[in-house]
């Protein structure tokens, strides 16, 4: 799989995708904000791809519309 793609909205509109990996990571810090803690293993099964950046109010209405959801 492509480490990043771009995906095309609507005219000129895109998002930048980047691949997330199967694997296993350790999320959380021990000595982190209460909202970080603990710090556990997590196991990811499939490879996905997630916005590189976050998604603005109009990039999500042409995901909607694009799924048929409006």
């Amino acid at each position: 799989l492509p480490k990043a793609i771009t995906l095309e909205l609507s005219d000129g509109l895109a998002m930048e995708l980047v691949l997330i990996p199967a694997g296993e990571l350790v999320m959380g810090d021990p000595n982190g904000a209460g909202d970080e803690r603990p710090a556990s293993r997590v196991r990811i099964d499939k490879p996905f791809y997630m916005s590189r950046h976050e998604v603005t109010h109009v990039q999500f209405a042409a995901l909607v519309d694009a799924a048929g959801e409006a």
